[in-house]
């Protein structure tokens, strides 16, 4: 049945017509069109590096991560973009943190599924500032980086992926208003 772009939903007896409003309120909205906004151009600043960016991010081998950024020296095209695109990575996951965890609110009702879905969002966050923290401890000096700052930056960004992948999945706009994972 066509429903026009509405979720119909049975609350016993009572069918409600969600729009896309009712899932995804206003302020989530703007949050939205900010975390769109500020990944853009977060990809601008990086510029030429930017698709080395995940496989730095996940380098679980110290080695593998000196020979991406091998020619990252001060001074360079490469490391300033690298550096660059930290003035919006420093807060950005703030800002997609609050999307997430705003979202689970929108979409679910409370209870144990929106309680993880929120804390996951935050742990994922907190895991991209930690390894924006510590790439920026050695971006003066990369091929210098400890390899423990390399593997823990790594460690970091592979629970951030695979947390938010899941977070992002189990929120995507298709969903069914309160359904399960």
């Amino acid at each position: 049945m066509d429903t026009g772009g509405e979720v119909l939903r049975d609350t016993g007896g009572e069918v409600l017509r969600l729009s896309i409003l009712d899932v995804l309120p206003p302020q989530p909205v703007r949050l939205f069109a900010a975390a769109v906004l500020t990944q853009l151009c977060i990809l601008l600043l990086l510029g030429p590096v930017g698709h080395s960016l995940l496989k730095l991010q996940l380098c679980s081998s110290p080695d593998a991560f000196r020979s991406i950024t091998v020619n990252w020296t001060p001074g360079s095209n490469e490391l300033w973009h690298f550096k660059a695109h930290f003035i919006l990575d420093a807060w950005y996951p703030l800002l997609y943190g609050l999307l997430l965890y705003r979202r689970a609110a929108a979409m679910l009702p409370r209870g144990v599924e929106r309680t993880l879905l929120q804390q996951l969002a935050v742990l994922g966050a907190a895991c991209d500032l930690v390894e924006n923290s510590l790439h920026w401890s050695v971006v003066e000096n990369l091929a210098g980086a400890s390899d423990g700052i390399i593997l823990s930056a790594a460690a970091c960004a592979a629970v951030k992926w695979a947390v938010l992948a899941k977070v992002c999945w189990a929120l995507h706009p298709w969903r069914a208003v309160g359904g399960g994972w």
